[in-house]
């Protein structure tokens, strides 16, 4: 077992020891009442013993250890809510427990710790993006309590970061989302969009969710791989296209002329009378078409797809707005930018997380932001989570901007009152 003294250089101080006996006075017990189970992973017991006992005074009902890496097999299931891991673990590292996890398809918060360099952090980071983990943050010793407690206290203040229901997969029939249409289960949340210089709201994203009496609220990636395999994405999609248009019309009645997003997939660009159905539904709630933004997802299957690239030049040429999505990644490349009209390109969140942190994210907007508007092309961030990271990207010149920062996605029956009571924080 490792015994680094400079790793306890911090930790073991008088002051963190009784660091943690103060944390319930300072924000009552059981505070992070979001978490309830959590791992801690690192072959060092003192180290263990130190995190246990802030877990305990934040609220955890249970916390297991594990000094041997390979018990993770053993002992991971998917309630766990929080883990705890030292990337530099004998036997299975923490970047090979990293690939398990993303294997389970878990949907546990992760913290990484690592006494090494920050690149091995940061490189850590982006293999557990790529497997589709939740990256809570990074750690590296030696580490205050304080560190650990403020970033789970950070998770805990950001809202909507809702828990996932684990639903079984032969609940998903196509009867299950047949009814989910017919009884209206599948419904369209809001994401404000922000002018990050009027600071004003200038829009809401449209994102699908299905509100299920037995399940809860259900998101996207939980059942659009099924809705897609099941053969009912054209169905779902002209609901969300008339859903969306439908709730803007409402909304200019009341006197607000906003934007609206809507999010197509390649597999919509198929139907060649899709401008048309779009178009009717903009003349029958008198919407001006440039207020419509069709954001396309995937865009880097369109390649020289005679059909899609038709169907979004025709969606042009009738006055709707075009965006690329995640820019910057998967399938979205600057090829694209060429290949068809778009109006706007949206910088992919895992750029935005990072920018208060690595300046290479800065360096990477910048650069977009500069050939975007060079091409005549706004620009929209999302995963705006703080005030600093919202200033940041309004100094580079981004236009637009979403995340929970400003505000969750939100039912249409909130939105009035959200633009109401407005304030760019």
């Amino acid at each position: 077992m490792k015994r680094n003294p400079q790793i306890f250089e911090v930790l073991l101080s008088s002051k963190n020891r009784t660091a943690s006996k103060s944390l319930n006075k300072k924000f009552g017990k059981n505070y992070m009442i979001k978490f309830n189970k959590a791992i801690i992973i690192d072959d060092d017991i003192d180290i263990i013993d130190i995190i246990e006992p802030i877990l305990e005074e934040i609220g955890f009902i249970s916390i297991q250890k594990i000094v041997q890496s390979a018990d993770i097999q053993k002992i991971y299931k998917d309630d766990i809510d929080l883990i705890i891991l030292d990337l530099f673990m004998p036997e299975m590292d923490g970047v090979e427990i990293l690939r398990y996890l993303g294997e389970k398809s878990s949907k546990s918060h992760i913290v990484l710790v690592s006494g090494h360099s920050k690149q091995v952090l940061a490189s850590a980071e982006q293999v557990a993006k790529a497997y589709g983990l939740n990256i809570l943050g990074t750690i590296t010793k030696p580490f205050s309590i304080n560190t650990l407690f403020e970033l789970i206290r950070k998770f805990n203040e950001i809202p909507d970061k809702v828990k996932k229901i684990a639903i079984p997969a032969d609940e998903f029939t196509i009867e299950f989302f047949k009814e989910a249409f017919s009884e209206k289960y599948f419904q369209l949340y809001y994401q404000p969009q922000l002018d990050l210089k009027k600071k004003e709201v200038s829009g809401f994203e449209s994102l699908i969710r299905i509100n299920h009496p037995k399940f809860g609220l259900l998101f996207p990636d939980q059942f659009l791989p099924i809705i897609e395999k099941l053969g009912l994405m054209t169905e779902m999609t002209m609901f969300v296209i008339s859903e969306a248009i439908s709730f803007l019309g409402g909304l200019k009645k009341k006197g607000y002329e906003k934007s609206i997003s809507i999010n197509i997939s390649i597999l919509d660009l198929l139907d060649t009378s899709l401008p048309e159905q779009i178009e009717h539904l903009a003349k029958k709630y008198e919407i001006n078409p440039k207020f419509i933004m069709i954001e396309l997802i995937e865009t880097g299957k369109i390649g020289n797809n005679p059909r899609c690239l038709e169907i979004l030049t025709r969606l042009s040429m009738k006055g709707f707005s075009l965006s690329i999505d995640d820019f910057g990644t998967g399938y979205s490349s600057l090829e694209q930018l060429v290949n068809a009209p778009f109006d706007e390109l949206k910088i992919d969140r895992s750029f935005v997380l990072n920018l208060s942190d690595k300046r290479e994210s800065r360096t990477i907007i910048e650069s977009v932001v500069a050939l975007a508007h060079n091409i005549s092309l706004s620009v929209v961030a999302e995963g705006i989570e703080t005030k600093e990271i919202a200033g940041i990207l309004a100094d580079i010149g981004v236009d637009r901007g979403q995340g929970y920062f400003f505000s969750v996605p939100i039912p249409a029956k909130s939105v009035e009152g959200y633009l109401t009571n407005f304030t760019f924080a």
